[in-house]
């Protein structure tokens, strides 16, 4: 296995960093990388299926590596291609039971929702971990339906309960899926607003911008609804091409429980509805 980060300066091998390492400092290890990588390249083999599952598709990749005789065959996984991803678990030997050590899966659009999420659930007292709870990523409504499909497939041989939470701008994606038969009233939620960063607090997001880009002139910034592109806009104009993660740890973290309890009432209708 195989994945890479495209920026800069300098260029970083590392063979196999999960040997003899437990699967929670698997975890540490991988966002170390991951940190490293905003500003190098960076190349990883693994045969760890922790690895594999937490890459970032927004600037990672994965390429599989087999032998055929005395060839050695490099290929680029397709994430769309439900059969690539299925290949590199038979290759791993792994089942989902086993990758995720969980009780539920709870399956939420992209990499911002996962980080978030379990935060959010901090701060209204809700234990994601003693309810064996798993977040992950479907990385974007463009691949939703896909997974849509085959997590439920994999739900129904490992019993785990699962849910879906999807920001407002999937509707397509879901009508598709619920006349296909996977998604029910009970196991998926769609979001009133259209991102997850809509869902933001203007006066605490202003605060934060103002933390992360010193320089910006505050008051002129406009973060009417919807406002993931006007925010998008903001920070590549300064430079910063990774702010969605920072922003939303950086806000949730402002956010008081009562207000969060107003403002994101729908998530946390969410954690009532897949945690009762």
């Amino acid at each position: 296995m195989l994945f890479w980060n495209r920026y800069t300066s300098v260029i970083y091998g590392v063979e196999e960093p999960e040997t003899h390492l437990h699967a929670g400092y698997q975890r540490k290890l991988l966002e170390k990388l991951k940190e490293k990588s905003k500003n190098s390249q960076m190349f990883v083999t693994t045969h760890s299926p922790i690895f594999v599952d937490r890459i970032d598709f927004d600037n990672s990749s994965i390429w599989f590596i087999t032998k055929e005789k005395k060839t050695t065959k490099v290929e680029r996984v397709n994430v769309n291609d439900g059969q690539d991803l299925k290949d590199i678990l038979v290759e791993l030997g792994v089942r989902m039971s086993d990758m995720f050590f969980a009780e539920r899966l709870l399956f939420v659009e992209g990499a911002t929702e996962k980080e978030i999420l379990p935060l959010i659930a901090e701060k209204l007292k809700v234990d994601l971990n003693r309810s064996g709870v798993e977040i992950i990523a479907m990385r974007g409504k463009d691949t939703g339906k896909y997974h849509i499909k085959m997590w439920s497939h994999i739900a129904k041989n490992t019993q785990l309960p699962v849910f879906y939470l999807f920001d407002g701008d999937a509707t397509k994606e879901i009508e598709e899926s619920r006349t296909e038969g996977y998604l029910t009233d009970e196991n998926h939620k769609l979001l009133g607003a259209a991102d997850i960063e809509d869902l933001y607090p203007e006066d605490i997001t202003r605060k934060v911008i103002k933390s992360m880009i010193p320089s910006i002139e505050i008051e002129k910034v406009d973060l009417s609804l919807p406002r993931k592109k006007k925010l998008d806009k903001i920070f590549v104009e300064n430079d910063i091409e990774h702010w969605k993660i920072p922003l939303g740890k950086r806000v949730i973290s402002e956010m008081e429980k009562e207000q969060i309890k107003s403002t994101m009432s729908e998530i946390k209708e969410v954690f009532d509805m897949f945690l009762r």
